[in-house]
């Protein structure tokens, strides 16, 4: 229980400042929790009830079936022009499908098979934070205190749940 409070004082330091965007972006957090959860379940009914199939053909399924809600979406709640992006644009979401993604996919479903759910989960918690650091080396986004203050109430969640 304390692993996951310092989880949820992360986020809520980094939300201290108010809701990024205002209260119109509420939809997309809620939005976010949710798949969190789904996530989550996702992971325990893989553990207890692991999928007959290729993992490579199991990443194809799910990646390919997660695209149509989605898809479905986007056209009811957006109004994309679909052809801003260009071809090299379209060549990056294809090879962001493809390779990394895939890839990701590929050694969940081995960290999964090996490892309790628990443990493979406290992996994923990582993903934020590398994403945090990259998009600040990277594109350039300031890095402040709350930032600093979200990663260690994030990471010393991370180590209690491992160490518990």
């Amino acid at each position: 229980m304390l692993a996951l409070l310092l989880g949820l004082a992360g986020v809520a330091v980094l939300m201290g400042g108010g809701l990024p965007g205002g209260a119109g972006k509420t939809p997309g957090l809620v939005l976010l929790l949710a798949a969190a959860l789904c996530f989550a379940l996702g992971a325990v009914m893989s553990k207890r009830r692991p999928l007959a199939l290729h993992p490579v053909a199991a990443v194809v399924w799910q990646v390919a079936l997660g695209t149509v809600p989605i898809l479905g979406l986007s056209f009811l709640l957006e109004r994309p022009d679909w052809s801003r992006p260009g071809l090299i644009g379209w060549g990056g979401v294809l090879y962001m499908a493809a390779v990394p993604l895939s890839l990701c996919y590929l050694t969940w479903f081995g960290a999964l098979r090996r490892l309790p759910a628990n443990t493979a989960a406290m992996g994923t918690l990582a993903t934020p934070l590398i994403g945090m650091l990259a998009s600040a080396a990277l594109l350039g986004e300031p890095l402040g205190w709350r930032q600093g203050v979200a990663v260690a109430l994030t990471l010393s969640g991370v180590v209690l749940a491992l160490r518990g």
